[in-house]
């Protein structure tokens, strides 16, 4: 988008969270510590959003949604396509998130527990940057400030402390579990709920009673 926008000399704001008027909008600095509102003096202005940053839209009003065709006889082919198909849902749009961190310890006890529970909630599976540095999770799957930025209905962070720069990426999610052995994990400060606990323990537990629980629906229904 910068690209675009050095094309179309226009103004370039990124990561806006809201929109004052056409010109002005809201965008947070300092790993959100600061909320500044920025305006744009030239015409026009190319903008990136934070879609966490915006309530889901309202049901039952007068807007028109109209469908709008595009074509264009683009150069650009793919040729590869990165990262590792899982089947999972797309991480920045899951209803459910599953993270973990470092203590998961290596990248096959990560897929079991994290994937694991991941799976047994239809949600995605992320990761913390010291997870993705130490090799034990893939890039892609990076959440934070230097990573995605999610807002699920549902974010479960195991053995993850909880840095500034993880909750910037995670604080708008509806609901948030974090599990860890530190009681004093920072994580813990703004968690909805929070379990002390080795997750590499007690993950496999929550995993097998979902499972269990998904079972008894389905014979039910």
């Amino acid at each position: 988008m910068a690209r675009v926008a050095a094309l179309l000399n226009a103004a370039m704001i990124t990561d806006a969270i809201a929109v004052v008027d056409p010109s002005t909008f809201r965008r947070p600095l300092v790993a959100g510590a600061v909320i500044a509102t920025v305006e744009a003096n030239v015409r026009p202005v190319v903008v990136t959003f934070r879609p966490s940053g915006f309530s889901k839209p309202a049901r039952g009003g007068s807007s028109v949604v109209e469908a709008v065709p595009f074509a264009t006889d683009s150069k650009v082919r793919r040729f590869t396509s990165g990262g590792k198909a899982s089947g999972r849902p797309d991480l920045s749009q899951a209803k459910v998130v599953v993270s973990g961190g470092r203590p998961l310890r290596d990248a096959e006890t990560f897929e079991k527990v994290i994937g694991g529970l991941a799976d047994a909630l239809g949600g995605a599976v992320g990761a913390t940057r010291a997870a993705v540095d130490s090799g034990i999770a893939h890039n892609e799957l990076q959440v934070g400030q230097t990573g995605k930025i999610v807002a699920p209905d549902l974010y479960i962070a195991a053995g993850i402390s909880g840095a500034i720069q993880h909750r910037v990426g995670v604080e708008d999610s509806d609901l948030i579990v974090a599990i860890n052995m530190d009681p004093n994990a920072p994580i813990f400060d703004f968690a909805h709920i929070g379990i002390v606990a080795d997750a590499v323990e007690l993950l496999p537990v929550l995993t097998e009673a979902f499972r269990q629980r998904l079972a008894l629906n389905c014979v039910a229904s």
